[in-house]
């Protein structure tokens, strides 16, 4: 099933519009009036069977899921790909137990997965899977993370994720903590994990030290994806089933981590299911949706200074983002391809 249908249907609520008005007063920033296409920046379509996801820069490739293996094809299991940068050939392809999870991350040597059994290790020396760390883990759409010497995901008992996990790699440690609802997006920045809480419209921090939650800011319209960069905190809004974003709603808030204000929210434009992706590059915040299908925004001026409208031959529904190698990646679902991109 398709990720952006299935994060709708795992988030489903409805924002009253008074949350939408408090947020939107901070000064919401529009999108620049015109839209380049994107095809201006695309410097290669690399096929991946399954419906690639979830891209990653890390040990010298790009690493993507493609978790729709064998539903959409019909053989073959669920695989994480390397690609090479150098030449943009898909050099490994390492087979999943399942489809638990659709996020990964890198460690400092290693890439973690989500399995049936567990969070799995591969090794990225040789492209096999070195461990799997037995613990339950929520069927969520999300990216993992790395932070303070742990790697960190959502457990649960049902689909929803509504507990903290915290791996330790060098002991094999699990620590489990509450996190007052269920999530859908964490990072790790600042010293501390973070977490969206679209039910609750609220952020959270997780102090890694003492495993200690407090509440960073509520009253946010179905906060859903989180990164970390540019001294602050970038959320996505509006990832509900019923709560699409609507012309001029914000779509991207910029949060102070250590005050919890909203700096600024950002409309970008269309109204996608599951709502944007966000991306915290070097030098650019990057923002995935439909209409436009990439937007670019400037973190020194709070602006929306560039936008990239799709054209036939490329699908409009929205997918992560990675930088890194000079490019930015990001993945076309509908069509089985992963986009590197020339940054303007």
């Amino acid at each position: 099933m398709r990720r952006s249908l299935m994060v709708s249907l795992l988030i489903g609520v409805v924002w009253c519009t008074s949350s939408v008005t408090a947020l939107a007063a901070t000064g919401t920033a529009s999108p620049a009036s015109s839209a380049t296409p994107i095809t201006a920046l695309l410097e290669a379509s690399i096929p991946v069977p399954g419906s690639p996801d979830w891209p990653i820069t890390a040990f010298g490739s790009v690493w993507v899921l493609a978790p729709d293996l064998p539903s959409r094809q019909g053989t073959g299991t669920p695989n994480l790909v390397r690609i090479d940068p150098d030449t943009n050939d898909v050099i490994a392809t390492i087979p999943l137990a399942d489809r638990l999870c659709q996020g990964m991350v890198a460690s400092d040597d290693a890439i973690w997965a989500c399995a049936a059994d567990g969070l799995v290790r591969i090794d990225p020396a040789t492209n096999a899977i070195a461990d799997v760390v037995p613990v339950e883990l929520a069927r969520a759409f999300y990216r993992l993370a790395f932070g303070g010497g742990k790697v960190w995901a959502l457990g649960s008992e049902a689909s929803v994720g509504d507990t903290i996990v915290a791996l330790d790699p060098a002991t094999g440690m699990l620590t489990s903590t509450p996190a007052g609802g269920p999530a859908t997006g964490m990072t790790y920045g600042f010293d501390a994990l973070w977490l969206a809480l679209p039910r609750s419209g609220s952020v959270i921090r997780l102090d890694p030290e003492t495993g200690e939650t407090t509440e960073l800011v509520t009253g946010l319209p179905s906060p859903t994806q989180i990164v970390a960069g540019a001294d602050s905190l970038w959320v996505t809004l509006h990832g509900g089933q019923e709560d699409e974003a609507r012309p001029g709603d914000p779509q991207v808030a910029r949060i102070d981590p250590a005050t919890g204000d909203v700096i600024a929210t950002f409309s970008i434009g269309g109204s996608p299911r599951g709502g944007v992706d966000v991306l915290a590059g070097e030098d650019a915040i990057w923002v995935r949706g439909t209409r436009p299908w990439l937007a670019r925004i400037d973190p020194d001026t709070n602006l929306v200074v560039e936008t990239f409208g799709s054209e036939p031959s490329i699908n409009a529904v929205p997918g992560p983002l990675a930088e890194g190698f000079g490019s930015l990646w990001t993945v076309n679902i509908e069509e089985d391809a992963v986009y590197r991109l020339t940054p303007p």
